[in-house]
């Protein structure tokens, strides 16, 4: 039995991204984007200007794990993928690998994670603390279109 022209078109495209050259340290492309496309950047979580009088700074506090679940549950994976070897995943508009890391701006904090692993399940992201010690990862799935 001949394979159609639609497996040879898909073969040859899979063929053609397997050869291709990873470079290293290149910024990585959204392969669910058209080739081209400059996604608007995302909104930040920033309180508007207040004109009040400015209270004397205290010192910084932590956020508590009930603001580091809130954050968590921002954080959208929107598609996995991999080239080559390696698996990447597209999280809140980035294109990430295992041992990038993301950064959410929320509530008036920062919260940074880095990917440990990325699977057919999702990605496993650390959170990094302010010290830069890592805690239990969670998994988070790729979200359904």
């Amino acid at each position: 039995m001949k394979p159609g022209r639609r497996q040879l078109v898909r073969n040859g495209l899979l063929a053609a991204l397997a050869a291709a050259p990873l470079a290293i340290g290149a910024p990585l492309r959204d392969p669910f984007l058209p080739i081209g496309y400059q996604p608007p950047p995302p909104p930040m979580d920033t309180p508007p200007p207040s004109h009040s009088h400015v209270p004397a700074v205290s010192p910084p506090r932590a956020p508590s794990p009930e603001q580091w679940d809130e954050a968590l549950r921002q954080v959208r994976v929107q598609g996995i993928t991999r080239r080559g070897e390696r698996a990447v995943a597209v999280v809140n508009g980035r294109v990430l690998g295992v041992g990038d890391r993301i950064e959410l701006r929320w509530s008036g904090f920062v919260f940074q994670w880095r990917v440990e692993a990325i699977d057919a399940r999702g990605v496993k992201l650390v959170r990094i603390h302010e010290s830069g010690d890592d805690a239990e990862g969670t998994v988070i799935p790729a979200t359904s279109p």
